[in-house]
């Protein structure tokens, strides 16, 4: 086994972003990018690092990487699925999206970068990564993906909708916990983040900004990690709107004590759901 494969700085780049996206970036910047980014980071790392293991299996691990995955992330897993969630104490979650399947894209630069030659490499102990990725590989179980369909409809236009999207307490929470970040406009009125600063009108709330068609609303609750994910498509026009719940997200682990009166995931979160934000909407 050549231990310094997995030193080299293609393979320490996709697990820190691995690491980085699950842990942080997916639960204070949650959207489209980051819930893609670790598909994509994830199916980089895992063929290589079985392959690193069994390098004469690589054709092999790679072919099953990819059926696996596909396999994973289709409608078509439902019944494993079940079969396991009887089974097993530990429940298994997804929201079904073939948009997911883009990261197989990132199977073919991973076979190419296990066959480089002229790698760099780092100093650091191969011993120590191989640990880390294998955690890697487990605390990605923790995200949990909860597949639930609804649709809410209001009687005012989809502009309105997205305004009091932005203004829901459930995320202004969230401005104020990294009020460092925002700067006031000139009115002293709307809050906006100093990335946008330069980009926007300063005399117009950022909500295009923020509130997208299709997007991941942090919703903060009592338990771990502060909250959770509703995966939203919102649609309208200027006499009507809706909101269309295609899944939750949260990143749970089973064992987690606040998480011990959890009995059902789709319930409590729908519920939550109704509470924090559709209540407020209306």
């Amino acid at each position: 086994m050549k231990q310094r494969e997995f030193t080299s700085i293609g393979f320490i780049l996709a697990l820190t972003i691995l690491l980085l996206n699950d842990f942080y970036f997916k639960i204070y910047y949650g959207n489209w990018l980051t819930g893609k980014l670790s598909d994509f980071a994830g199916l980089f790392i895992f063929p290589l690092f079985w392959t690193i293991l069994f390098p004469k299996l690589k054709d092999k691990i790679y072919f099953a990487s990819a059926i696996i995955f596909i396999y994973w992330k289709t409608v078509y897993s439902e019944a494993l699925f079940e079969i396991i969630n009887q089974l097993s104490i530990i429940k298994l979650n997804r929201v079904v999206d073939l948009t997911d399947l883009l990261a197989l894209l990132i199977l073919p630069i991973s076979y190419s970068y296990h066959q480089k030659v002229n790698k760099n490499f780092t100093t650091i102990n191969p011993t120590f990564i191989v640990i880390l990725t294998s955690f890697s590989f487990i605390a990605t179980s923790y995200d949990s993906e909860i597949e639930y369909k609804n649709e809410y409809t209001f009687d005012f236009p989809i502009d309105t909708l997205k305004t009091k999207i932005y203004y829901l307490k459930t995320i202004s929470n969230q401005y104020e916990k990294e009020k460092e970040n925002y700067i006031l406009d000139s009115t002293g009125k709307y809050k906006i983040h100093k990335y946008y600063w330069d980009t926007i009108d300063a005399k117009k709330p950022p909500i295009d900004k923020f509130v997208k068609d299709t997007m991941d609303l942090f919703i903060f609750e009592d338990f771990c990690f502060e909250g959770y994910d509703a995966k939203l498509v919102i649609s309208g026009d200027n006499k009507k709107s809706k909101i269309k719940v295609l899944g939750f997200h949260h990143k749970c682990p089973t064992d987690e004590k606040t998480l011990t009166h959890w009995n059902n995931d789709e319930e409590i979160l729908s519920k939550s759901f109704e509470k924090k934000v559709i209540e407020q909407l209306k």
